[in-house]
């Protein structure tokens, strides 16, 4: 049976009832809001037919038998829902005693098993592993037992060495004890020669330092002679290049009078060259002037006899 909640939880809708559609009546005409609107109270429109009572009481019966219907179903449907759980609450109930009743028989059938067949096999390997142990036990004892004559052996050759190594070191702290008694005795004597040697330097040294300071003075005095020397040099090379200047200068100014001098007669030649070029050109423009008139006379003349 379906119902309209799993229907619903399905996405599925449910089918509507229609009265007039299961029953094979013909559906009653939709009126529309201007029909409402303008029709007249207690007058029926043209077009409408009036259902007779009869008519209505048919039709109010067949709601009736319908909604009783659908309350039937309802109930039936509710009672097999209800019947559907109880019988699976049932199941589950019957189910739940098996497992446990299982288990029981299960567990029954394992202790027994543990006792018939583990128990035997436990309480040999038992057995075995105290044998063994005590084999082992036995073996570590006399493995502590060799152990221990290792270590008497061990502590006599330590005790033996031990003394050994103690007088080695009693003999060698005597000879280091000498060798450090002719180190100090070597080291104060080079202490000695080494005094000696400083003060034979600083005598030496401060010897080195008056003769030193002697030749700086007399080195100073040379340097101041030479400096003198050097400085009239200086003055007389000063003079003597004035005077090549001075010479120079003179040589210069009568080179650059001579070039004035010189360019000046030339500017005088080229302005008389020029005059001379300017008179010669007059001269020709002149003669050209004369011959070219006496030409033009001369044609004239000849066209006028013509």
């Amino acid at each position: 049976h379906i119902t309209r909640r799993n229907m619903h939880s399905a996405g599925l809708k449910p089918p509507t009832l229609d009265p007039f559609r299961k029953l094979g009546t013909p559906q009653p005409a939709k009126v529309s809001a201007g029909q409402l609107a303008t029709s007249t109270p207690g007058r029926p429109d043209r077009g409408d037919v009036a259902l007779p009572a009869s008519r209505l009481s048919e039709l109010a019966q067949r709601f009736h038998f319908i909604e009783r219907q659908v309350e039937a179903d309802t109930k039936s449907r509710k009672h097999t829902e209800d019947s559907t759980v109880e019988n699976l609450w049932l199941d589950v109930q019957r189910l739940d005693d098996c497992i446990s009743q299982e288990a029981q028989v299960r567990t029954q059938k394992l202790q027994d098993m543990k006792r018939v067949v583990l128990q035997p096999k436990i309480t040999q390997a038992q057995g075995k592993l105290e044998a063994a142990f005590l084999n082992q036990l036995e073996h570590v004892h006399g493995l502590l037992d060799a152990v221990n004559d290792r270590m008497a052996s061990v502590e006599k050759d330590f005790q033996q060495s031990r003394a050994r190594y103690i007088g080695q070191m009693d003999m060698e702290a005597s000879a280091i004890e000498q060798d450090l008694t002719e180190f100090k005795k070597a080291f104060q004597l080079e202490q000695t020669h080494r005094q000696e040697r400083e003060k034979t330097f600083r005598e030496r040294l401060e010897s080195a330092r008056v003769h030193t300071a002697e030749k700086l003075a007399r080195d100073d005095q040379l340097a101041d002679r030479k400096y003198a020397q050097l400085l009239r040099d200086a003055d007389e090379s000063v003079r003597e290049r004035d005077r090549e200047q001075q010479k120079f200068k003179e040589q210069v100014d009568a080179e650059i009078a001579a070039l004035k001098t010189s360019i000046s007669e030339a500017s005088k030649a080229r302005s008389q060259a020029d005059d001379d070029i300017v008179a010669a050109l007059n001269h020709y423009t002149k003669e050209l002037q004369q011959a070219v008139s006496s030409v033009s006379h001369g044609a004239l003349q000849a066209a006028m006899r013509s």
